[in-house]
């Protein structure tokens, strides 16, 4: 969450808004976690998983067991708000450096001009 949260102040230039999905939290232990780690972006709550699924391209979603959601997703939405990139964690081989995040937004984030 950290890693994340400071690329939005590295790329909020170029329209990138960073916030996170809480996906069947505790309310109590996210408030916790969220003033230990020191993030200030928003974070919305999905106690049921609803806001995850829409999320996930139509593949990944097929590759869910059912009632099962995923450990977290990264989602990077363009300035216009529309997902440009989304990727499930949780998985072997899925928790990117901020250095995959960096090519990423270079690719689908314009130059400001």
């Amino acid at each position: 969450m950290p890693r994340l949260a400071e690329l939005e102040g590295k790329w909020r230039p170029r329209g990138l808004h960073v916030a996170f999905v809480a996906v069947g939290e505790d309310p109590a232990d996210l408030q916790a976690f969220l003033r230990d780690v020191g993030v200030s972006v928003p974070v919305l709550r999905d106690d049921e998983g609803a806001a995850a699924l829409v999320l996930l391209p139509e593949s990944e979603r097929r590759q869910l067991s059912p009632g099962s959601l995923p450990v977290a997703i990264n989602v990077l939405l363009d300035a216009r708000g529309q997902v440009v990139w989304t990727e499930v964690r949780g998985r072997p081989g899925a928790d990117p450096s901020l250095a995959v995040f960096e090519r990423v937004l270079a690719d689908l984030l314009p130059e400001p001009r």
